[in-house]
């Protein structure tokens, strides 16, 4: 362990320690290997078999608790960057509008939990049913179909 970093408590996790540039230390002072989300965010295992995101680590330790209704925001949109200068404790829209920023939100059918295909967007858009028939049809509320209608869903189709 280098002797020069600096670590901090982590609140609410006895014996885990964070330093400002995205590690964690396990209670037996090793630094622990985080394992990697499919999103690319990084987390640890604590002893008692609680996922520990290290940027919550990170910013516990040298923000302090999270605000209510508040998440962790990644400043330059890279979930594996978890030093404190790059971690920010923020309300969800502020998250979305970073994400937007950055270009790493995803629209349409780059969504991994997409219902629809563009072409299908493109066809309810120009579909002159009644929104709620055409919603049944698709397997979507009819309050989407008419997002689709107005572009406030589906932009690009």
């Amino acid at each position: 362990m280098d002797d020069t970093t600096l670590w901090t408590d982590v609140p609410g996790y006895r014996g885990y320690k964070a330093s400002p540039d995205g590690r964690v230390l396990g209670p037996t002072g090793t630094i622990l290997r985080p394992m990697r989300m499919t999103t690319g965010h990084l987390y640890v295992i604590t002893g008692d078999k609680r996922k520990l995101w290290v940027h919550h680590a990170v910013l516990l330790a040298y923000t302090g608790p999270r605000p209510d209704g508040h998440e962790c925001r990644h400043l330059d949109g890279n979930p594996r960057n978890n030093h404190a200068a790059n971690l920010a404790w923020g309300t969800r829209t502020e998250n979305i509008r970073d994400r937007a920023r950055h270009g790493t939100e995803h629209y349409g059918e780059d969504k991994p939990n997409h219902i629809l295909t563009t072409d299908q967007a493109r066809a309810i858009r120009v579909d002159d049913r009644p929104s709620r028939t055409i919603g049944r049809d698709y397997g979507i509320s009819h309050t989407t179909v008419l997002r689709i209608r107005r572009g406030e869903r589906w932009k690009a189709a």
